[in-house]
């Protein structure tokens, strides 16, 4: 259970890379280097990296999910929102240790964690749920396109961006300019 998270975290790592590659936007350089150094660490804490498999093995369907996305085009669906969610909606160890554990403070039991139930209000931040818009747009979008009906562009994104910076103005500038603009 552990050995698998650490190497699916470890291929999340590298398909963040893969895409800073393939052109982001300039913006998102920064943000995605802060995303795999804190992914490293995140592992190497846990484990040396270079003892951790990364679980590439197929599946019943004879193609993994990854690799049925890139058939159809869809591998930026796939990197970025079904992986995020997936790892919470299956109970994953990475989301477990990331969202519900705590390092113990006491210096006599460094490095484990306890467990701990989080509040909204302990760490909400609108990116999360932002990333949940964008995923749905993304999956109704493919469903208009194959299915049909009369939702031209749906714009739920927008719609959240615009309540952030009315009802949390706070958090304002927590999106990246590029990304203001794609919505």
């Amino acid at each position: 259970f552990i050995e698998y998270g650490l190497g699916e975290e470890l291929l999340a790592i590298q398909q963040a890379e893969e895409g800073q590659k393939k052109g982001q936007p300039a913006d998102r350089d920064e943000l995605i280097k802060a995303r795999v150094k804190a992914g490293e660490e995140w592992v190497r804490a846990r484990k040396a990296e270079e003892f951790t498999d990364v679980p590439l093995g197929g599946t019943w369907a004879k193609k993994n999910i990854r690799q049925r996305a890139i058939e159809v085009d869809e591998e930026e669906l796939y990197q970025y929102c079904y992986q995020t969610w997936s790892k919470g909606t299956h109970n994953s160890w990475m989301h477990q240790v990331r969202v519900d554990t705590e390092p113990c403070r006491s210096p006599l039991h460094l490095p484990h964690a306890r467990g701990r139930i989080p509040m909204l209000w302990d760490a909400w931040n609108p990116d999360f749920m932002f990333r949940a818009c964008k995923y749905q747009e993304m999956v109704l979008a493919l469903f208009v396109d194959e299915f049909g009906g009369g939702v031209e562009k749906l714009r739920v994104r927008r719609k959240f961006y615009d309540l952030v910076q009315v009802h949390w103005p706070e958090w304002g500038g927590w999106l990246l300019d590029s990304e203001v603009d794609g919505i």
